[in-house]
């Protein structure tokens, strides 16, 4: 029974290796010529007002993140630290403004119930 079972394995592992392949592909980019190389984000170095009075340290990007309840001159020292990644002056701001972040407000309203629905089966 064990070797049937090695060898209807080694079948599937064969024939799954014929099929797909060893999923070694090499995938290949082109660059044009003559492009310059963007290392550069594709936003502005500072903040900018957002629609509720609130401050988006990073306009342009594919999720800002917007903050609010500090002063412009707080947000842009906010967005500073993140982009030095500097956990210590972040903490630090964090903690003596006690800035909110609309994305991650959003995101505890919309899964603490789940989460905690999850919690309470698991009890």
């Amino acid at each position: 029974m064990v070797i049937l079972i090695l060898i209807l394995l080694i079948f599937i592992v064969v024939a799954g290796v014929l099929l797909f392949g060893t999923g070694s592909r090499k995938i290949r980019t082109r660059r044009k010529q003559g492009s310059a190389r963007r290392d550069l984000p594709p936003y502005p170095n500072h903040v900018v007002p957002g629609p509720f009075g609130d401050w988006i340290l990073n306009p342009g990007s594919t999720f800002p993140l917007s903050v609010y309840g500090v002063s412009e001159a707080d947000a842009q020292q906010t967005r500073n630290a993140l982009e030095r990644e500097d956990e210590k002056a972040l903490n630090s701001i964090l903690a003596r403004l006690q800035i909110r972040c609309r994305e991650i407000d959003q995101y505890i309203f919309q899964f603490r119930p789940k989460y905690r629905k999850a919690l309470g089966r698991l009890v």
